[in-house]
């Protein structure tokens, strides 16, 4: 039963950042509209913003739980919760000379907090990165439009040099024939 309690919180945990994955809107990422050439562009990458954030969150939670042993530390929160008015309001000897409440809290909330704190740094580095991929893309983007763009120009002129060079052919092969008969 435990396990399937903890097991549910990670889930819930999971659903409750999708949620928050989930409300980030098109709006946030408008100062990046120039470099786009639609909309489409613009909703294409947010939504593959969105999958890879929550799937790279699930991943690191999904690994952090299993390794940090979240289940048992959530099964002693909720022992304390339901005991607490029961067994720690008598004083027991301990070394700390502490409730057990007093002594376990703290270790679980600060290495939640260190978890969050790592979190934030993920985030904030994959904020950037995703920045400066997307300055990337679009400078790739206008190189190749302004490759595009050249080809078509250097395809215009080599038609008309062709045509030029047709056009001259043509006077060349009057001008023999001319003078062919001239010379008869």
């Amino acid at each position: 039963m435990a396990c399937g309690a903890a097991g549910d919180s990670l889930q819930h945990i999971i659903a409750a950042y999708g949620a928050v994955v989930n409300k980030i809107s098109v709006a946030r990422f408008g100062v990046f509209e120039p470099f786009f050439n639609d909309a489409e562009d613009m909703k294409t990458l947010v939504e593959e913003f969105r999958r890879e954030l929550l799937d790279a969150f699930t991943k690191k939670i999904s690994k952090l739980w299993n390794e940090a042993d979240i289940e048992r530390n959530l099964e002693i929160l909720e022992l304390l919760r339901r005991n607490k008015n029961a067994t720690d309001s008598v004083a027991q000897w301990r070394p700390t000379g502490k409730f057990a409440s007093e002594q376990i809290r703290p270790l679980i909330v600060n290495k939640l907090n260190w978890s969050l704190k790592f979190y934030q740094y993920q985030l904030a580095f994959q904020q950037e990165r995703t920045e400066e991929l997307i300055v990337a893309i679009e400078g790739n983007r206008q190189k190749y439009k302004a490759i595009v763009a050249e080809r078509a120009h250097k395809m215009q002129q080599m038609a008309n040099e062709q045509e030029a060079y047709g056009k001259d052919q043509s006077k060349l092969r009057a001008l023999n024939t001319a003078l062919r008969k001239t010379v008869e």
